[in-house]
């Protein structure tokens, strides 16, 4: 039974009668169900989720209820409904995890769902700045990689589970501005991402990977979170398996001078399998623009390697969205694989931004762009904060005029209005991003005659949000952001942000 969009309620509740009723066809069944949602939601979010509620109405255990309950949790993501969506992941991380494998493909389908359920939930806590909910979804998130894919037939999906699992070390650390913990987890994401196993998985599957996958920090005992809660330490490494070289041990390569592993050597065999590890790629690029804080500053050699792993991570996304267009697999969703693309390019941008060279970074935020109305509408979250990056190269290469329009234009995507600012609550996205945005046109007005009262208001929005933003706890805004009438060719411009497109935030740069 093939679901169309459009199909009436009578087919819909056809083919819940036939999940329910043929347990051995119910993969099958829910993989109709999982596409029809994806194929609809654009647009039509209300009807994605009829067909896949209708699914859990006749099943709420086992990884197939999980892949529903993510299925949700994909289009209430579309909608930035970001405490719905730990919810959802939840409760499909308990689906599978009540059930009692009997095969090789089922306990292989329970572990996709709760590794990616994990993901999902520790990117969710992220954008609502729910730091120690986040750093405990990391900690599940590592847990399940290591335990999880065992089989001598699983090796590509453990290898790719640990590397993703490591990965938002950097990106849950580096919110928590502990660069030296998050270098260490970048460190065992790159050493194992370069040494990837050589023979595909006997199932034949080829793609595990979500976009905006979160991973466990790495967590030494004490740290603090970014909102300053405690967290528990997480290792990337099982002890166990660290002494004996076991599988979950970080494979040996050499470091560079800055902590990170090297991405030279045996490229060809790397870069095959990109696609599975694109997210993981490109927050490793992102943590390595943020440790150069400083064009004077950089140093050449970890700048290159960031502009490398950047161009694997865009590379890697667009086959993985590709991959999407044929299957309904656990990862294979088109909202968070699209992202992944978008947030690739836009780490590709914000490299050359970093350099300033305006014309490359103008072409790859105008490739990001395209990418992220591939899959939105023309008012998303995700399109404003491609629009709020293009604004800010507008501003520094004198189109000024152009950078003041998409300015406007993001804060109402965003729904920030200035007159409203000791009372805005933002849902969308992280505190820092309103905070950033503000303070940016705050600057363009300064630099333009006669704009000093809506320069004021905004100033007085971006104050406000930075109070809830976790780097505005350390700095000031000015530190960061730049002197107020920097583009009048007066102050410094700040230490500065790296903006991350999947948590929805402004993650801090080292000094």
């Amino acid at each position: 039974m093939l679901l169309r969009a459009g199909a009436p309620a009578s087919v819909l509740g056809a083919a819940c009668g036939q999940l329910r009723c043929l347990s051995t066809g119910a993969q099958s069944v829910t993989g109709e169900m999982i596409t029809y949602a994806r194929e609809n939601f654009k647009g039509a979010h209300d009807q994605a989720l009829d067909i896949v509620k209708s699914g859990l109405s006749y099943m709420t255990t086992g990884p197939e209820a999980g892949r529903l309950y993510l299925a949700q949790a994909e289009v209430e993501a579309d909608r930035s409904r970001w405490p719905e969506v730990a919810d959802l992941a939840r409760l499909a991380a308990t689906a599978a995890s009540e059930a009692a494998p009997t095969t090789h493909e089922e306990n292989v389908l329970v572990g996709q769902v709760e590794l990616f359920a994990s993901c999902v939930a520790t990117r969710a806590h992220l954008v609502k700045a729910r730091s120690a909910e986040a750093f405990s979804s990391a900690q599940t998130c590592m847990e399940v990689a290591r335990k999880s894919f065992s089989h001598k037939d699983q090796e590509e999906q453990r290898w790719q589970g640990l590397v993703l699992a490591s990965s938002t070390v950097g990106l849950v650390q580096h919110a928590a501005s502990d660069f030296d913990v998050a270098a260490e987890s970048f460190e065992d994401a790159l050493s194992r991402a370069d040494q990837p196993p050589s023979t595909p998985p006997a199932d034949g599957s080829t793609s595990l990977a979500p976009a905006g996958a979160a991973a466990a920090p790495s967590t030494p005992a004490g740290t603090s979170t970014a909102d300053g809660q405690s967290a528990s330490p997480i290792a990337t490494t099982a002890p166990a398996e660290a002494a004996a070289g076991g599988p979950g041990s970080s494979p040996s390569n050499g470091r560079s001078g800055d902590g990170l592993s090297s991405v030279g050597g045996g490229q060809q065999q790397q870069q095959s399998k990109d696609h599975l590890i694109a997210p993981a790629l490109k927050q490793a690029a992102l943590f390595m623009l943020a440790q150069a804080n400083s064009v004077a500053k950089a140093e050449p050699e970890p700048l290159q390697r960031a502009l490398q792993l950047a161009a694997r991570a865009v590379a890697g996304a667009e086959r993985a969205v590709d991959e999407v267009k044929s299957g309904a697999g656990v990862f294979q969703s088109p909202v968070f694989c699209g992202e992944a693309l978008v947030d690739a390019h836009l780490t590709d941008a914000q490299l050359s931004m970093h350099t300033e060279d305006w014309d490359a970074a103008e072409a790859k935020l105008t490739k990001a762009l395209a990418a992220a109305e591939g899959i939105s509408s023309d008012s998303h979250p995700r399109v404003a904060l491609v629009l709020m990056l293009l604004g800010f190269a507008y501003s520094r290469s004198a189109r000024v005029t152009l950078a003041e329009g998409l300015f406007r234009e993001c804060s109402k995507m965003l729904q920030l209005t200035p007159t409203r600012a000791e009372d805005i609550e933002l849902t969308m996205v992280h505190p820092s991003i309103g905070a950033l945005l503000s303070w940016r046109y705050c600057q363009l007005l300064t630099a333009l005659p006669n704009r000093g009262t809506e320069a004021a208001a905004w100033h007085k929005m971006a104050g406000c949000l930075w109070e809830e933003a976790p780097i505005g706890r350390k700095n000031a805004p000015e530190t960061v952001f730049g002197g107020l009438e920097y583009l009048k060719g007066k102050g410094d411009p700040g230490m500065g942000v790296v903006v991350d497109l999947m948590a929805r935030r402004a993650l801090p740069r080292q000094l």
